[in-house]
């Protein structure tokens, strides 16, 4: 689950997934996590083939990716599974409950994430990715929400890493 860290109420810093650089090319969208400095992974591209999408990791492999998206409104949470083709396979929804603080309402978020996993009737082994959409401020490069108006009380929140140790995916 969602751990603090910090000695101030915060979240602590320096957590995240590594520097992240993006580009689309001839249909090809790439993105470089950064190297060892960054502690990440290689280079993953992702590409829409006609009604597929599929996923080239560092290996040279290809094969068909589904990804988990959460959202984290101010008054909502959300979380779904996405098909190769673009498809919503599942899409479950409840109360941000923002006074609860962000322990309890990125708890909230990783369960309802398993949920819409479950619902869609696609094993995890088949879930590549996890995408979070979040309103700012934030510093992408570490995958921290640094103090989002529309969530009081959610400052300095290491959601990347959060989600990364939540899920076991790259986020």
């Amino acid at each position: 689950g969602a751990r603090a860290g910090g000695g101030s109420g915060g979240w602590g810093g320096g957590q995240g997934a590594g520097r992240r650089e993006g580009a689309e090319v001839g249909g090809w969208i790439g993105e470089r996590f950064g190297g060892a400095e960054g502690g990440g992974s290689g280079v993953v591209a992702v590409r829409a083939a006609g009604s597929t999408t599929s996923v080239v990791d560092p290996s040279g492999s290809e094969r068909r990716a589904f990804v988990l998206g959460l959202d984290i409104g101010g008054t909502k949470l959300a979380a779904g599974v996405v098909g190769p083709d673009g498809q919503v396979l599942s899409f479950a929804v409840e109360a941000t409950n923002v006074e609860e603080g962000p322990e309890s309402g990125l708890d909230r978020l990783f369960r309802l994430g398993r949920r819409a996993v479950a619902e869609s009737g696609v094993g995890w082994e088949h879930v590549t990715t996890v995408g979070i959409g979040a309103g700012g401020p934030l510093d992408a490069a570490s995958g921290v929400l640094l103090a989002p108006p529309h969530l009081p009380g959610w400052r300095d929140v290491p959601v990347v890493a959060l989600a990364e140790d939540a899920f076991g995916l790259r986020v």
